[in-house]
């Protein structure tokens, strides 16, 4: 979890984010890590670029006004 988990729509937290290292490093190249909280197209690089395999975006795509334009908006940052 990239914020505090227990409601949508909260910012990315990239302190949150810098643990996505450790925790590769504990699991191994196997198996994928999942990102979730504030992941939108301005985030999702940085999920990435930290270790993250599955990015998961919800007030992103269901709170975009166009879901389909929100999630084509993510894909090239993934």
């Amino acid at each position: 979890m990239t914020v505090k988990s227990g409601f949508g729509g909260q910012s990315y937290q990239p302190d949150a984010a810098a643990r996505i290292k450790e925790i590769r490093v504990l699991l191994g190249a196997e198996r994928l890590i999942h990102v979730d909280g504030g992941i939108r197209s301005s985030t999702a690089s940085d999920a990435v670029a930290q270790g993250g395999d599955v990015l998961v975006a919800g007030t992103a795509i269901f709170g975009a006004a166009q879901m389909r334009a929100a999630v084509e908006g993510l894909r090239p940052k993934a």
